[in-house]
Formats: C-alpha cells, sequence, structure tokens
C-alpha cells in the first residue's frame, strides 16, 4: 500500500512538472492559433442560418442550442426519440418567434434516419444541420460480448451521425452552400478507461471531420468538429448517478457551451473544444510516452464513469 501511495505521489508531482513547463506554451499557442485561424479565413464570419435541423434536440446542449439559434424568420428542425421533452423545447423555442418542426427517430434505425432528412432537406433546404444525438454506455454485461455493446454504440453514434448528414449534405452539394455540425468530444482525443467504446466511437468523428472538412469545403460546405468536455447535462448527471466522481469546477454551464458553440461556428472553426480547464490536460496525456498514459489510467481506474443514454 505504501508502495503504490509513494508511486501516486510521484506521478502527481511529475503532472506539476509537466503543468508548469507546458503553462508558458499554452499561452504561445492560443497566440498562434488565433494568427493561423486568421491567415486561414477561419475567423471570417458565416451568414446567419435561417433553416437548422438538431439532433439529439430533446435536453442538454442540443436543446439549449436550438433555444439559442431561436427567433424570427428562423426554421428549426428538432430531432429527438423523447417527444414529451421535444415539445418542452419547441414551446420555448416558438416563443421567440421560430418556426418549429419536430420529429421523433431512433438514430440507430439507419433506414427511417436517411428517409427522414432526405425528405425534410427537399422541404426545407436546410442551411445548418447539428449531428448532436448520441449515446454513452458502461462495459458490456456479465456474458455479453463486448462487440454487441460496441454494436449499438456505434450505429447511434458513429452510423447515426452519417446518416444524419449525408443526405442533407448531398443536398448542400448541390445548392454550392451549408454547414455540418458534428458532435463528437473529449473523450474523442483520450478517453477514460471505463468510456473505451464510447471514446473509439468520437475518436471516429474526429477522424473524419479531420480528413473530410477540405472535401467538403470544396464543395462549398463547411464542417466543423464541436469536441465538449464535462458539461452540466442530464448524461453526465446519470454518470453521477451511476457512481462517477465529478468535480464542480470540471462541469461546464450548458447555456455557456451553447454560446461557445454558436460562436464557434459563427466563425467556421474547423474544430471547437472546450473548456479550456479540461482540454489541455486532455490532449498533454494523450501526446505523453505510454508509461505515462499508464499510469493516467490506472489513475483513471479509480473515478469510473458509467452512464447509458439517448437522447
Amino acid at each position: 500500500m505504501a508502495i503504490v501511495d509513494a508511486t501516486e505521489a510521484i506521478f502527481l508531482a511529475l503532472l506539476g512538472i509537466i503543468a508548469n513547463v507546458f503553462a508558458g506554451l499554452i499561452a504561445g499557442l492560443l497566440l498562434v492559433k488565433e494568427i493561423v485561424y486568421k491567415v486561414l479565413g477561419f475567423n471570417k464570419p458565416v451568414p446567419h442560418p435561417r433553416s437548422i435541423l438538431i439532433t439529439g434536440a430533446s435536453s442538454g446542449i442540443g436543446a439549449e442550442l436550438a433555444v439559442q439559434y431561436a427567433k424570427p424568420r428562423t426554421r428549426l428542425v428538432l430531432v429527438a426519440r423523447n417527444v414529451t421533452r421535444l415539445e418542452k423545447v419547441k414551446k420555448e423555442c416558438e416563443e421567440k418567434g421560430a418556426t418549429v418542426e419536430i420529429a421523433s427517430l431512433d438514430m440507430s434505425d439507419s433506414a427511417a434516419v436517411k428517409s427522414y432528412m432526405e425528405k425534410v432537406d427537399k422541404q426545407v433546404n436546410i442551411d445548418l444541420v447539428i449531428a448532436n444525438a448520441g449515446i454513452s454506455m458502461t462495459p458490456p454485461k456479465e456474458g455479453e460480448l463486448f462487440s454487441d455493446a460496441a454494436q449499438r454504440l456505434f450505429d447511434v453514434n458513429v452510423f447515426g451521425v452519417f446518416h444524419t448528414i449525408a443526405p442533407i449534405m448531398e443536398g448542400m452539394r448541390h445548392r454550392g452552400r451549408g454547414q455540418v455540425a458534428i458532435m463528437s468530444s473529449l473523450s474523442g482525443i483520450f478517453s477514460h478507461p471505463n468510456l473505451s467504446y464510447y471514446g473509439a466511437s468520437k475518436s471516429a468523428l474526429v477522424a473524419f471531420s479531420r480528413h473530410f472538412r477540405p472535401v467538403a469545403a470544396e464543395q462549398g460546405i463547411r464542417l466543423t468538429c464541436i469536441c465538449p468536455g464535462f458539461v452540466e447535462t442530464p448524461l453526465v448527471q446519470e454518470m453521477r448517478n451511476a457512481g462517477g466522481k465529478l468535480p464542480g469546477f470540471a462541469v461546464m454551464d450548458v447555456k455557456a457551451a451553447a454560446k461557445v458553440i454558436t460562436k464557434g461556428l459563427e466563425r467556421d472553426r474547423p474544430v471547437i473544444i472546450f473548456p479550456a480547464i479540461q482540454y489541455w490536460p486532455v490532449h498533454m496525456t494523450s501526446v505523453m510516452p505510454p508509461f505515462i498514459q499508464a499510469f493516467w489510467n490506472y489513475m483513471a481506474l479509480k473515478y469510473p464513469l458509467a452512464g447509458s443514454r439517448q437522447s
């Protein structure tokens, strides 16, 4: 026990040293990022979208984005499974002057998702699609193959996203304009061991967004990947209820998170990552030598995160 405690103390001391070394670099990197974005034109304002489709819009970030985008002469198409919660979001958006259509869809039903997206884009000509719907889950239960658990997760988090954006992007391609936002996660950069399948699904979205953005740009389509850390949403609350330990300072308010996203989309940012207090430790860990990552995983297993939900 004493050896383990001493090892943990050494590990924490090393993290402190690394944090101090990188503290100055972070400020410099932020400045360089802004310069690069300005040179490449990523800070150019994007015209305000008049027709917006948001999946996972019944609660959390999706619902708050709908409310923040709601205004007169704006049409919102809100998609989720829970119609009761969708109706509440619809009412709030309509009170702000928006025209709102809602639809109940299971994002793992690929045929239904593709059919609806094709239909609604022909009717509305979507300017901005935010593929926000997703689930998180614990490792497989005893006796269950991990492939079955992973299949359910990827059906929603990866293929649900693809089946959402592909039909709409086809319409955008013909129109020569449009904007696509894909909701990934900081777990797509480096994940908690108990969320390995979730992290893998979000990593797929990060990789797709990174490599497909220039292809989409040639067709007049702006593509952004959103990587939030912990945000005060029902999903995070379920993690707490399942025994996850999340310090209050590490969880961002959902209104503030949605504001960061809308501002980033207005500037056509290729990636929107927040909050900084979570991003930098995760990013630094992702580029550390394997033995440090192994130590992080060992420590992380003491703070389990769990939960499974589809909005």
